[in-house]
């Protein structure tokens, strides 16, 4: 993938696109607000859906869309 500068765009040819599932991390003060655990990730960051994810990881996903 290539980005142009002076047109601003950008040339796909030849690479490989790859769009991979993502979801943001929760916010809270202090204290996770469900009873299970979670990772330790930074508030608004994207952690990567894929089948190698560990169950901490897992948790914290499911705090967000809960």
């Amino acid at each position: 993938m290539v980005w142009h500068r002076a047109t601003e765009e950008v040339d796909v040819i030849g690479s490989n696109p790859c769009i991979q599932a993502v979801v943001e991390t929760p916010w809270y003060e202090g204290e996770p607000l469900c009873p299970w655990s979670v990772a330790d990730y930074k508030p608004f960051s994207h952690i990567q859906l894929d089948d190698e994810m560990t169950d901490l990881e897992v948790g914290l996903i499911f705090a967000q869309l809960v």
